[in-house]
């Protein structure tokens, strides 16, 4: 990422860490990059990361309140007898044959 003046800036905590992680990361930096940037870059990619997961968990509990509201749960057991029929009627898939 690329500051301009515009930019207001924060610092992070600094981080204590062992050498072995440090050389990591400096071999893992593309040409040029600074390590600063490269923690940074991972920094954006894991908040992303989380963002995304708890985003997936509001809605799966979303979900999850709105089917029992309309009482249209169903438990894995129900719904497991409810597809064998349909396990018992489908052809199993060919597998290719073996060398």
């Amino acid at each position: 990422m690329r500051y301009s003046r515009a930019m207001k800036t924060a610092l992070l905590p600094s981080i204590r860490v062992e050498a072995a992680l440090r050389r990591q990361a400096e071999r893992l930096r593309a040409p040029g990059q600074t390590l600063s940037a490269l923690l940074e870059e991972l920094l954006r990619e894991g908040i992303a990361a989380r963002t995304s997961q708890a985003e997936f968990l509001d809605r799966a509990l979303a979900a999850e309140a709105e089917t029992e509201a309309a009482g249209t749960w169903v438990t894995a057991d129900e719904l497991r007898q409810r597809l064998r029929p349909r396990q018992t009627r489908r052809p199993r898939p060919r597998t290719a044959a073996r060398r």
